[in-house]
């Protein structure tokens, strides 16, 4: 049985974003922004989970530009905040709300981006911010970035900013924001500690969990080989996987950042189209490394 859930037409309003969705193709909400648009407009603070492809960005920006639509902010004033755990998710997000609000032209405060550069966006269109912990912070201690007027707050996957250490940085942000600012922890899973936080910085928040029981779990198959503790055994045994399977493209997922170098420089070396990345490349770099893999220019990640 499928879950059926109200077209955008039926529960926004908003000519704006009722528009961009139809350009766009969305005509249906998904589950989660069917249970969790109407509470999210009204204000009130919330912890979303939702499997990740889910629909859990629209679920927050959707909401966020109805509420600023209707305040009429000013461009240079900080309506909406999005902290999340990486740079590439920073930019997904940016570009989602400029897709729903072209007039939008969202500050990604993330490292491997001048500052110089984000100060004069901040001076454009401060209205709409999505960075990771780390810079945002950085802004706020140099005073650079005023969150005084800031409206409405998401935490992005939430759970993980506990799993990468960055949950400090994330409290630190938050003293510089209003209680009465809007909340919203939006996660693929809510533990214990992410309801904990949310006790502590939000208002009586509501939980919204959407999940379709009826959903069969995606058919993978996990395998794991064997060998030998030769320096050459693993990158050797990856060479000949790659090549047995005749997989058409591939995530190899190294412990450190020398072996991502060690590794991309081995599988060159065989004949592999292979390139690296990791947090030694600048954001341009990793942009370009992950545009080619979209686009099918590369094959080994």
């Amino acid at each position: 049985m499928t879950i059926d859930t109200p077209t955008f037409k039926s529960i926004i309003s908003d000519p704006i974003l009722t528009k961009s969705l139809d350009s766009l193709g969305f005509t249906n909400a998904t589950q989660v922004q069917a249970l969790s648009l109407e509470e999210a407009v009204s204000g009130k603070d919330l912890v979303v989970e939702a499997k990740t492809g889910s629909g859990k960005t629209m679920a927050f920006a959707i909401p966020t530009l109805i509420r600023m639509h209707k305040s009429n902010t000013n461009k240079t004033s900080s309506y909406a905040l999005v902290v999340t755990p990486t740079r590439e998710l920073a930019v997904q997000i940016a570009t989602v709300f400029k897709d729903l609000n072209p007039d939008v032209t969202p500050v990604q405060l993330i490292g491997g981006v001048a500052a110089p550069k984000q100060i004069s966006a901040l001076k454009k269109d401060a209205r709409i911010l999505v960075g990771t912990p780390g810079r945002i912070l950085d802004f706020l201690k140099r005073d650079q970035l005023d969150l005084s007027e800031l409206k409405v707050f998401t935490l992005d996957e939430a759970d993980e900013m506990f799993s990468i250490g960055f949950i400090e940085d994330v409290k630190a942000i938050m003293e510089y924001i209003s209680s009465k600012a809007q909340g919203l922890f939006v996660s693929a899973t809510v533990s214990e500690r992410v309801l904990n936080l949310a006790k502590q910085y939000l208002e009586d928040p509501s939980h919204i969990a959407a999940s379709n029981h009826n959903e069969k779990p995606p058919e993978i198959e996990h395998l794991y080989c064997e060998v030998g503790e030769h320096l050459l055994d693993k990158p050797l045994a990856l060479c000949d996987i790659l090549e047995s399977t005749g997989a058409e493209s591939a995530i190899i997922f190294c412990n450190t950042k020398s072996e991502t170098e060690l590794v991309e420089e081995f599988m060159r070396r065989r004949g592999f189209d292979a390139r690296r990345i990791n947090s030694d490349l600048n954001q341009t770099q990793r942009n370009k490394v992950m545009d080619k893999i979209r686009k099918g220019d590369l094959r080994y990640l």
